[in-house]
């Protein structure tokens, strides 16, 4: 029989399985079962299947308009990925990038029914800092000490590659510094959300470990070595600045003053770890190849309007009268860009729908926004603030690398689906009802001035 403290305690188990895959993807996201299954994906998987089992029992509402809609376009996207691997006969290798894109789309769905409640949305977040934490504060360990972080990092699961050495670009927990900044640039965002938070006056302690965090997290970011990762945690940052100190009544001044003195910091703190110049002249190869790269994979889709499934170049599509050098790593690798990524492997229907997709994500966090500012819930908007800055950080840095969540990143549905969770019902709801009473207002009037 179900009871109250069974339905309880089961709500606990979905929620410590959920944020437990999120933590399995930062810490041991490359670790494989002897089922050949991480166990970031079993975690997921389990969630879902918890998720499901509670909705289909009716003890979750339905799904909400918005949501439904993002789960049509990524749904359409994933049917038309499944599409054009068959048709290129790109499997079973291109079953797996399904099943990646599938797997998002069930986190999405788990975090949705899960994440219910504005406490269980601030205990999700703080155990997703939690775990950027620990990865960052290996990585700083690498970078200065060494052992025994760097053994850290072969226990998590990525033997095989470039091994982290003092004074180098490391990668905490992640598979590679690219990877960390990514989440890095995500992470920055979302922790100074929650120091800037309304929870947090008044407690000074938290108040102190809190700002200590969001300083290893930077130093952490600043050491991957990826200019676009930092670039785009800083913006992602100022983002949050501004959306939750700027007043009307006042000018933004202060935010900006603040921000411009962070990113002297940064700055200051690249030049002591890294070659300051390479982060502003960009005149080394990984910089100069990236327009070429970009043109090429255009070139490409131009040619292949429907997509291939995969990314397979010869020279006759490369620029005319390139260096040799900038033309083999053409050659050897993806556009490293997001988009550019789905328009060669799923053609310009891909790309649309990748467009359209985020485009939903915008809508919700304006629509979010907005309820929060005129509702009763305004304390709430911290998190409304942390998501979008960390969006729009992953964002500009996926401009310039190639993960992305339909093209291999599933941690980053964690972010995305955590704006449509059950946990803004009531600002949704609230929503709703204004837009109802402006429309009667409206009608009134109209009915009012014809009655005239």
């Amino acid at each position: 029989m179900w009871t109250r403290d069974a339905g309880v305690g089961l709500r606990g188990l979905e929620l410590a399985v959920l944020a437990g895959s999120a933590v399995a993807y930062l810490w041991v996201s490359s670790y494989v079962t002897p089922i050949r299954l991480t166990p970031s994906a079993l975690l997921a998987g389990l969630a879902v299947v918890l998720a499901g089992m509670r909705f289909v029992l009716r003890r979750s509402p339905p799904l909400s308009r918005e949501f439904r809609w993002l789960l049509a376009v990524s749904g359409a996207l994933l049917t038309w990925a499944a599409i054009v691997y068959g048709i290129t006969g790109n499997y079973p290798a291109g079953l797996w990038q399904v099943l990646q894109i599938g797997l998002g789309l069930g986190i999405a769905f788990a975090a949705y029914v899960i994440v219910d409640t504005p406490s269980r949305g601030m205990l999700f977040v703080c155990v997703l800092v939690f775990g950027f934490l620990v990865s960052a504060a290996v990585a700083i360990g690498q970078h200065f000490v060494g052992e025994p972080f760097v053994s850290l990092w072969r226990v998590s699961g990525v033997p095989g590659q470039s091994i982290p050495r003092v004074g180098g670009a490391v990668p905490g927990l992640a598979p590679i510094s690219i990877l960390l900044g990514y989440q890095l640039a995500v992470a920055v965002p979302l922790a100074l959300s929650l120091l800037l938070s309304e929870w947090l006056r008044g407690r000074k302690l938290l108040t102190g470990a809190l700002g200590v965090a969001v300083g290893t997290l930077a130093l952490a970011l600043v050491l991957t070595g990826s200019r676009s990762a930092l670039g785009a945690g800083f913006v992602g940052s100022v983002f949050v600045l501004l959306l939750l100190r700027f007043n009307k009544r006042r000018r933004f001044f202060l935010p900006l003053l603040a921000a411009a003195a962070v990113g002297a910091v940064l700055y200051l703190a690249v030049g002591f770890v890294h070659d300051a110049t390479r982060f502003l002249e960009l005149e080394d190869r990984s910089a100069q190849v990236r327009a070429p790269m970009q043109l090429t994979a255009l070139k490409y889709a131009w040619q292949h309007p429907l997509g291939t499934g995969f990314y397979e170049l010869d020279e006759g599509y490369l620029p005319a009268e390139l260096d040799p050098p900038l033309a083999r790593m053409i050659l050897q690798h993806t556009p490293h860009n997001q988009f550019l990524n789905v328009l060669v492997y799923y053609g310009f229907p891909g790309l649309a729908l990748l467009i359209l997709f985020y485009g939903l994500v915008a809508k919700r966090v304006r629509n979010l926004w907005h309820a929060l500012a005129r509702g009763s819930c305004a304390e709430m908007r911290w998190l409304v603030a942390g998501c979008a800055g960390a969006i729009l950080a992953y964002l500009l840095n996926s401009l310039l690398h190639n993960a992305g969540p339909f093209v291999g990143d599933v941690f980053h549905w964690y972010v995305l689906a955590f704006l449509f969770s059950r946990q803004w019902a009531a600002v949704d709801q609230a929503e709703a009802q204004a837009g109802v009473a402006l429309r009667s207002a409206d009608s009134s009037a109209c009915a009012r001035g014809n009655a005239g």
